[in-house]
């Protein structure tokens, strides 16, 4: 049986991971001519999933978070 941690936890990396793939389709996986501004999908995301821009950013560039520390 599993705790209520290991639940939030499988439930956030599953959140975490659905923003990575939108990320993906809507600003690695387009070509350059049509590709929108970085901050613009982020800002999206972050409306999208009810979060605030910085934990988005955290999320699809991870080597971000370790600048931060």
């Amino acid at each position: 049986m599993s705790t209520p941690a290991t639940v939030r936890q499988a439930n956030l990396d599953q959140r975490n991971l659905r923003i990575r793939d939108a990320f993906y389709k809507r600003f690695t996986n387009v070509p350059r001519a049509q590709r929108p501004e970085r901050e613009l999908v982020v800002a999206q995301l972050a409306g999208e999933y009810f979060l605030s821009a910085k934990p988005v950013e955290l999320i699809v560039m991870p080597k971000a978070r370790q600048c931060l520390r």
